[in-house]
């Protein structure tokens, strides 16, 4: 088992922000990076933009400790999970979007918003990963 990793990730998504910041929302789908899967026991530290993003500096942050994680691809249909070994179709999907802060919370919407990301990869399937977190460890 590997030694827990730091990670910094921004969240871009307006309509999600608020419930991040006051602990409702503790779920995220994010494209799998250059630097591997996030897992169960990182650091994380989230954080919004004041301006553009990449642009400006950081308005607030909160640190977390991952509490699980999960390998998903992303298809034009829906997510499918390895783990799983099923997919699930994006009209399925509404528990998966209420739990991400998805507005509306629908399957449909959720399916919009990344394959929207997907769209702009290029790629019809999309390594992302879920993860989520139990409680806020500190807030600025």
């Amino acid at each position: 088992m590997r030694s827990p990793r730091k990670f910094s990730r921004a969240f871009t998504y307006k309509p999600k922000i608020p419930d991040i910041k006051a602990g409702i929302c503790r779920h995220t789908i994010r494209p799998l990076g250059k630097s591997g899967m996030m897992m169960k026991g990182d650091q994380v530290t989230w954080h919004g933009w004041s301006g553009r993003a990449y642009a400006s500096p950081w308005n607030w942050r909160i640190k977390t400790i991952l509490s699980g994680s999960e390998l998903m691809c992303v298809t034009p249909r829906g997510i499918f999970f390895p783990e799983r070994h099923k997919i699930i179709f994006w009209e399925e999907l509404d528990w998966l979007a209420k739990l991400d802060g998805i507005e509306p919370p629908t399957g449909k919407e959720l399916g919009i918003l990344l394959t929207k990301r997907i769209n702009k990869i290029k790629n019809p399937v999309s390594p992302f990963q879920r993860v989520w977190w139990d409680e806020i460890q500190c807030q600025n």
